[in-house]
């Protein structure tokens, strides 16, 4: 049986720009809920909370080990105040990776944040694969 609790997010980088992102993700997940759907990362928010808006930033979501594969989320534009919210984050299963699988594994979810290919803020949480 799978535990519902949800991982916690190691302290974000101090945001720069007043951009900060937050993840919400289960702490343990096992292969047969990663086959029915069930997302790795349940939602991903970004929130500007400066005065300016911004213009061309990438949030790029990855997992070591690759027990999933990585994407890329593109945002034109991100007003003041103004927050977005990605409902699941649709990250597609290693599927080898995961049925090799002989004990279960820590994995690490990094979600850093770019404005003009340049790191302002990042993320990082432990997830259990079993």
């Amino acid at each position: 049986m799978e535990s519902q609790e949800t991982a916690s997010a190691t302290a974000p980088e101090e945001p720069v720009a007043g951009v900060t992102i937050e993840i919400e993700a289960d702490a343990t997940l096992g292969y047969a809920s990663i086959q029915n759907s069930v997302p790795v990362v349940r939602s991903l928010r970004l929130t500007n909370h400066g005065s300016e808006a911004l213009e061309n930033l990438q949030v790029l979501v990855t997992c070591n080990p690759r027990f999933a594969q990585g994407i890329k989320l593109r945002f034109d534009r991100l007003a003041p105040s103004e927050s977005r919210r990605i409902s699941p984050v649709d990250l597609t299963p290693d599927h080898t990776f995961l049925a090799e699988l002989q004990e279960s594994v820590n994995a690490a979810v990094k979600v850093p944040v770019k404005l003009f290919n340049a790191r302002i803020v990042g993320l990082r949480t432990i997830v259990r694969i079993f």
